[in-house]
């Protein structure tokens, strides 16, 4: 874990910008929703209908509310949320700003389930100095805002 006394960086900010969902939203969600499912019972594929009424079930009645990440950066490691990560563990990371203009940290990870993570960066942190700093210990590489976050922000998920 990190200590107090060794954390250089800390913030916490919105993982994703959320707009709260309009009935427009939930009207289209229905109608594509209900063609899957339509869909799946005429091809007579009931599990795949039902496991799509399940998915629309909880989509519909998700939680939209932004989600606050807490951020702690080290001389050991990175800690996002509850999620220690050290150094030895992240293969490289890369800065950018994803498509909304936000500035993102993406670090590619040693584990097999959700190998890569994405961190929004505080409005108070100098960009160029984490990435000084970050650069000291893991290798920079250019990497892309993963497809699932960009799902996220398109379809307000």
């Amino acid at each position: 874990m990190l200590h107090e006394t060794t954390i250089l960086y800390r913030w916490k900010e919105n993982e994703f910008e959320k707009t709260p969902r309009t009935k427009i939203w939930y009207i289209w969600f229905s109608i594509v929703f209900g063609v899957f499912i339509l869909g799946s019972v005429f091809i007579k594929n009931y599990l795949l209908a039902t496991l799509l009424l399940i998915a629309g079930f909880i989509i519909w009645f998700s939680d939209n509310r932004d989600h606050i990440q807490f951020v702690e950066i080290s001389k050991r490691g990175i800690r996002i949320d509850d999620e220690y990560i050290p150094y030895e563990k992240i293969q490289y990371f890369w800065i950018v700003k994803n498509e909304i203009g936000k500035p993102i940290l993406i670090l590619k990870v040693n584990r097999s389930l959700h190998p890569t993570e994405t961190v929004a960066i505080g409005k108070s942190i100098d960009l160029e100095e984490l990435r000084n700093f970050l650069i000291k210990y893991i290798e920079e590489k250019e990497m892309e805002e993963p497809n699932s976050n960009k799902i996220v922000h398109y379809f307000n998920l």
